[in-house]
């Protein structure tokens, strides 16, 4: 039997036509495999990326710097402590420092504290209140500020698992998400997140950097003076 397949073998590579229907059937299943292998990886990512929204839905405190490397003028801090309490500082890019003056607009500073909004005016530098919701719905949806939603991911997108990488220093697992937009460039995402506790640790979005670290360490939110 074993010299008849060997038989079967050679008359098959000796007929183009039967080698050109065997090669395709290799070249076949071995599409057919490594798409198999693609869809149970993007399968695995999403679900991965759900217990990254519920990670980041759940936590308590943060740190967040954003920055634009094409725009070293844009810089954004924010230090949030659930639900009520936040204190952020905005400098706005070059695209948008023009006031309608020509000058270049201040750095912007609030404080969210108890269910109570500060700012600190842009020309005297004192601090006023003002009216304003609180930061609790930024603690709630915290997630879609800086990610796509949930529901987009798995029903329009797919993910690519990047493999292993470092922010500042931390190891952390990379993750490329697309979603089809109209404009491409809004549609891709790149997130770097803790395997543990499935907290981001960077997620970058075109331009836009934001680096994520202090997760669930408290943050002391201080009410400015009015004087």
């Amino acid at each position: 039997m074993l010299i008849r397949r060997e038989y079967l073998l050679e008359e098959l590579f000796r007929q183009p036509f039967l080698r050109l229907i065997y090669l395709g059937g290799a070249a076949v299943f071995l599409i057919g495999s490594w798409y198999g292998y693609k869809a149970n990886q993007d399968r695995a990512a999403k679900q991965e990326f759900r217990l990254i929204i519920q990670a980041m839905s759940r936590a308590s405190d943060w740190k967040i710097t954003a920055s634009n490397p094409n725009d070293p003028l844009f810089a954004y801090q924010q230090e949030v402590s659930c639900p009520n309490d936040s204190h952020s500082k905005l400098r706005l890019g070059k695209s948008e420092r023009q006031g309608l003056d020509g000058k270049l607009l201040p750095e912007q500073e609030a404080v969210n504290l108890g269910g109570k909004s500060y700012t600190r005016h842009p020309v005297t530098g004192q601090w006023i209140k003002v009216s304003s919701a609180g930061v609790a719905f930024a603690c709630a949806q915290v997630p879609q500020q800086y990610l796509p939603r949930l529901d987009d991911v798995f029903t329009w997108g797919w993910i690519d698992d990047l493999g292993r990488s470092r922010v500042n220093g931390a190891r952390c697992e990379r993750y490329r998400i697309t979603i089809p937009t109209r404009y491409p460039s809004e549609g891709k995402y790149e997130i770097c997140f803790d395997r543990e506790t499935h907290l981001p640790l960077e997620v970058i979005r075109g331009e836009e950097r934001v680096l994520f670290y202090d997760w669930n360490v408290h943050n002391q939110i201080v009410a400015p003076s009015l004087d």
